[in-house]
């Protein structure tokens, strides 16, 4: 007799942590859900959520495949709407940051979400004093939006290469630089094939 089969949607609030691992991984791997909904029924950061499914626990993907039943697409439904975003982000010590991303929530709550979460610099989190959100367009699916925020990020990096940090981030911050990602023609094309 084979063990009934579990439901990954569950499972993500489990207590078992490989067994909530491996439903992260399935769900995003497997029924193409946004991480942004892994954080939000885990409770994880989204960065913590993001490197959990794309290597820490990668491995777990085939256990999962034997040990959930195929869960329906989660946030297929038409009304989820995809956008990508330049924030300018305000540090305690004073710094200024340019950071682009990408969110299924509108960017006002991203940006709240950020300035709650902040990052974690060497085990020490570090959250900013203010996220103001400088521009935003809505996608027009999520391959899309990846597709957008791929080009955001090559034209932010190329503004200052030795100050890109993970997590999408400048640490610096001069006033046209949203200006000169908008302007960049690796955004240019990205807005014509990209935006809805």
């Amino acid at each position: 007799m084979t063990a009934k089969k579990i439901d990954p949607v569950q499972a993500l609030s489990s207590s078992d942590c490989k067994t909530r691992n491996a439903a992260m991984v399935y769900l995003h791997e497997d029924r193409q859900t946004p991480f942004e909904f892994l954080a939000e029924m885990t409770g994880l950061a989204l960065s913590t959520v993001k490197n959990y499914v794309r290597s820490k626990f990668a491995h777990l993907l085939e256990w999962a495949r034997k040990i959930f039943y195929k869960a329906k697409k989660i946030l297929s439904r038409t009304e989820e709407q995809f956008y990508c975003y330049i924030d300018k982000i305000t540090m305690p010590n004073g710094e200024t940051w340019c950071k682009i991303g990408q969110t299924t929530k509108t960017p006002e709550e991203r940006a709240k979400d950020i300035k709650r979460d902040g990052w974690n610099k060497k085990t020490n989190w570090i959250r900013p004093d203010k996220v103001e959100v400088q521009w935003s367009v809505k996608c027009k699916d999520l391959p899309s939006m990846d597709m957008m925020e791929n080009c955001l990020r090559t034209a932010m990096t190329m503004i200052n290469p030795a100050k890109f940090c993970k997590n999408d981030r400048l640490l610096c911050w001069e006033d046209d630089f949203p200006r000169k990602i908008l302007e960049n023609e690796f955004t240019q094309i990205g807005l014509k094939q990209f935006a809805a």
